[in-house]
């Protein structure tokens, strides 16, 4: 019996401060991980060339994104752990 749970993943979101991943990307996967449908033990990568960016700073502007969708802020609690960012630079 399978069920609906997937494996753990890494996600990649290159662009990950730009309007895409802000307006698509993002709520997507909270909507998926509220549903039960992304692995707690996921890892969500954003990679951007935004050097004053780190791993906390995302988070953080992840959770004012979120928390304006009406997302509970135990679920967002649950993303901390599994995000990440990578800098391009120069």
């Amino acid at each position: 019996m399978r069920n609906n749970m997937t494996e753990p993943h890494v996600f990649v979101i290159l662009g990950v401060t730009g309007d895409l991943a802000r307006r698509k990307l993002i709520p997507a996967m909270s909507h998926l991980a509220s549903h039960g449908k992304l692995h707690r033990k996921s890892i969500i990568l954003g990679v951007g060339r935004r050097k004053e960016l780190n791993d906390e700073l995302l988070r953080e502007s992840l959770d004012v994104l979120l928390s304006g969708s009406g997302t509970p802020p135990d679920e967002l609690e649950q993303w901390h752990g599994g995000i990440y960012y990578h800098n391009l630079g120069e």
